[in-house]
This record gives C-alpha cells, structure tokens and sequence, in this order.
C-alpha cells in the first residue's frame, strides 16, 4: 500500500449494504420463520451469509449495515424474527410499537 493513499473495496462497501445506505455494518442472527422464505435471503444477500439449522430451527447469519437491515426486516417482517444484535431488535420493538399505537387511534 502506497503511503498516504487511501484504498476503497467498493465490491465490500456494497456487499454489507443491500440498499446502499451509509451507516455501520453489524453482526446479524435472524431466526427463518418459513423455509421458503429463503429465496428472498438468496435474492437480496446472494452469497452473503449463512444460513444454518440449530435445534430444529433456521437461522440466517449475515453482517450487514443496520439502517438496510431494519428496513429489509420490516419489508419481509413475516418471513423473519431478528434475535441480534440487541440494539437493532429495540429499534425494530419501537417502530412497530408507534405503527400500532397509529393505527389503534
């Protein structure tokens, strides 16, 4: 690396970011309600990830920027439980919390 040059990975930066938003990549555990709904982990994640099978149950484990996380989860909210990282799941809790308390007026 040439001293003083900064090097971009840019196939990185879009890999842990499915809608291109600029904020932290994080670890994420995602617990797979239905298995069928791992054609839409295949089709936004590709590659990027695993998904694998503990005590009867499939999980998908991906790193991932949090701000396109929350809104994939929101957009495919049947299909998947978030289990971590803990901050990403009260954000989610809060946002439905205020969507029910819009729509219970």
């Amino acid at each position: 690396m040439t001293k003083g040059v900064l090097y971009f990975n840019i196939h990185k930066f879009l890999k842990d970011r499915i809608y291109l938003f600029n904020g932290k990549a994080v670890d994420a555990l995602i617990l797979i309600n239905t298995p069928d709904s791992i054609l839409f982990i295949k089709d936004w994640f590709g590659n990027n990830g695993t998904i694998f099978k503990k005590d009867d149950k499939l999980y998908f484990s991906v790193k991932c920027d949090e701000n396109s996380l929350f809104y994939w989860l929101i957009q495919y909210g049947d299909n998947f439980t978030l289990i971590e990282p803990t901050d990403l799941l009260e954000r989610l809790k809060d946002f439905y919390n205020k969507q029910a308390q819009r729509y219970n007026q």
